[in-house]
């Protein structure tokens, strides 16, 4: 029978990652198998929610504790794994998700069975089982209308139903003929007082009078206007009281009324694509996502371009962009330029390029081309782009190598010998630069490897009406028996732990977990200890609250503390009630361990103590940030090279 001590638990959930809204799905599914295999299913809720946060990880824990339950809820597995999926799951927007579904087809050099993963992995978030004729007339609706601001109000809308589609769309159409009939209207009673007085570029103002269009002529004294039409503003029926009056408006350059209330609408400008810069290229390299800059479409001047020669008698014109980390080619122009009309030689990609008006467009693959420009051969790869409006663009990595472009006098070609190994910053000339190598040297107890040791040690209260528990050994693979001896071994030789042979009332399990270097990480499992634990419930600093206290900073140093409970000396008798069990005998922990319910608050009150009366220091959590003020830069590292010297 399977033991939850025999079968290793999900590793501990990263919550820092990017993805992690989708990284949740894959670690439920592994927890749902590992809680069956193990039967930790058909234990107490209340002993599955402890397996959980055990497992889970630190981070996910304390994630968990920022989470509005009851007392009840926080004792019920599903009520805790419905809190974490509401948590890590953004909301999401079932009619866009099949909108994606329905345009998305078959890329160039893309195979079917390729084809057909991604459209399932698209029809998974489409709730295609609950698709209702309702559903389909309003996703038809939201995404066939012309009026994009229509549109991106219907997206924002949560829950978004039929009717309530169809009453946005027709209030919205109401009162746009309104508001037509409204401008008629202003216009004819504007004509009406300014015939013959004034051009037809200005806007005359009738603050004295309000004219009726249907009884031309007749005058009504009107003290006050509200949303002048001129001005956006309300101020007395006076032209002399409107802003506006004997100002030019920015759009038109007409006279007496301002930008936002002119009626002549501005010049569009077209726009094409100048700057490629790529982002997270080394985070997923299966997805590339670029940000595309645009600039008004202009004609090129020959400085700004350069020409390549792909074959005889066919050349590409290169727009010159020394910021763009990547290649871009219209379609059109490959296959022009190349002869590969069916794009046979263009392979998938996944690029995405992002304009500054967050409208994304997917790159339509990549391709090598070979390019001659005088002696000089190389090769382009390009990602391709749908789109008359786009330029071609030359990177900054192949400008450099076909001697398009040319770099004099950096620091690649000339460095400064004295600045070799250190940190440069921009600082004054008396200030010597800090590195970490100096620092470590000129402070070696405080960048040694092992484990600090505060002086006062801490003592563990617990409630003597609750009774002690005492866990049995649990098993270990015996492909790690060896590995644990060893850590076992090594912490007993750093005094962090003890052998115990003497009776206790406490035990408690071994928790291993695998480090990246292969070795293992000894935990303690305090589930029962925790209850018993009495905890001092030390407020725990927030981001928000020490961002309030770096107003004005300008450069920071993050110190973090080896091992950091390690550092927290145990006081005797609270030494024994950490003993834990193991394969090699019982042992207990001199140092704080991790796990225990009450180590945060202590810890952090203690380095908070340690920092007591440090100016341009803050600790949060087991990190120290060490910040510099000024009004400058120099002055900014000169204040904080002093803070960071006394701190250490």
């Amino acid at each position: 029978m399977a033991s939850l001590h025999s079968l290793p638990p999900p590793a501990s959930f990263d919550v820092h990652d990017r993805n992690a809204a989708e990284l949740w799905k894959e670690w439920r599914n592994r927890w749902d198998c590992y809680a069956v295999a193990t039967e930790s299913n058909e234990k107490a809720a209340e002993v599955q929610v402890s397996d959980l946060l055990t497992v889970i990880g630190a981070e996910a824990h304390n994630v968990f504790n920022t989470f509005q339950l009851s007392d009840g809820e926080k004792k019920d597995i599903k009520a805790v794994l419905d809190a974490f999926e509401k948590y890590y799951q953004p909301y999401r927007n079932t009619a866009f998700e099949r909108y994606r579904f329905n345009l998305r087809g078959q890329k160039p050099g893309e195979s079917f069975e390729q084809y057909v993963t991604v459209l399932r992995q698209l029809a998974l978030r489409c709730d295609h089982d609950n698709i209702k004729p309702d559903q389909i007339l309003r996703d038809r609706i939201m995404f066939g209308i012309t009026d994009n601001k229509v549109r991106d109000r219907l997206l924002r809308e949560k829950n978004l139903t039929l009717e309530r589609t169809l009453e946005i769309c027709r209030a919205t159409e109401v009162s746009n003929v309104q508001q037509e009939e409204v401008i008629k209207i202003n216009d004819g009673s504007v004509h009406a007082l300014g015939r013959g007085k004034v051009q037809s570029t200005s806007r005359v103002h009738s603050h004295d009078t309000k004219v009726h269009p249907t009884t031309k002529g007749t005058k009504k004294e009107v003290g006050w206007i509200k949303d002048c039409n001129f001005c956006g503003k309300e101020h007395k029926k006076k032209r002399e009281s409107c802003p506006a009056w004997g100002k030019t408006c920015l759009n038109c350059k007409g006279l007496n009324h301002f930008k936002i209330k002119c009626r002549r609408q501005a010049k569009k400008k077209t726009r094409g694509v100048n700057n490629v810069t790529e982002i997270y290229p080394e985070e997923d390299p299966e997805l590339r996502i670029y940000t595309v800059r645009t600039v008004s479409s202009i004609k090129l001047q020959d400085e700004q371009t350069v020409t390549l020669k792909v074959k005889p008698k066919c050349y590409i014109r290169f727009q010159i962009d020394s910021r763009a980390d990547c290649i871009v080619l219209p379609v059109h122009v490959y296959k022009s330029a190349t002869g590969d009309h069916e794009i046979k030689m263009v392979q998938p990609s996944e690029t995405t390029l992002f304009s500054y008006g967050k409208v994304s467009s997917h790159s339509v693959g990549k391709v090598k081309i070979k390019v001659y420009r005088g002696e000089k051969t190389d090769y382009l790869d390009c990602e391709l782009v749908e789109g008359e409006h786009y330029h071609s663009i030359l990177g900054y990595k192949a400008s450099i190598s076909l001697g398009v472009l040319e770099i004099k006098g950096n620091d690649k070609t000339n460095p400064l010998k004295e600045t070799r190994g250190l940190s440069v910053n921009v600082t004054q000339k008396d200030c010597k630069v800090i590195t970490r190598e100096n620092l470590v040297k000129q402070y070696p107890k405080v960048f040694r490897d092992s484990a600090g040791k505060l002086d006062e040690p801490y003592q563990i209260k617990v409630d003597k009406t609750i009774p002690p528990v005492q866990h049995a050994p649990r098993r270990v693979p015996a492909a790690m028996r060896g590995r644990l001896l060893e850590e076992l071994t090594r912490l007993e030789n750093l005094e962090i732990i003890k052998k115990v042979s003497e009776p206790t009332d406490w035990i408690s399990s071994l928790v291993m977990a695998p480090k990246k270097d292969g070795k293992l990480r000894i935990c303690l499992d305090p589930r029962d200890l925790n209850k018993a634990m009495k905890r001092d419930n030390y407020p725990m600093p927030t981001i928000e609250d020490v961002s309030t206290r770096l107003s004005g900073a300008r450069v920071f140093t993050i110190l973090d503390v080896k091992q950091g409970s390690w550092h927290v000396q145990l006081e005797e008798q609270s030494s024994y009630l950490t003993t834990f069990n193991t394969p090699f005998g019982r042992y207990r922990w001199l140092r704080m361990p991790f796990g225990i319910s009450s180590a945060p608050g202590v810890f952090q009150r203690r380095m908070h103590l340690l920092i007591e009366g440090l100016q341009g220091t803050e600790a949060v959590a087991y990190d120290f940030i060490v910040y510099g003020i000024g009004d400058s830069y120099d002055e900014a590292v000169t204040d904080h090279d002093q803070k960071l010297h006394k701190f250490l």
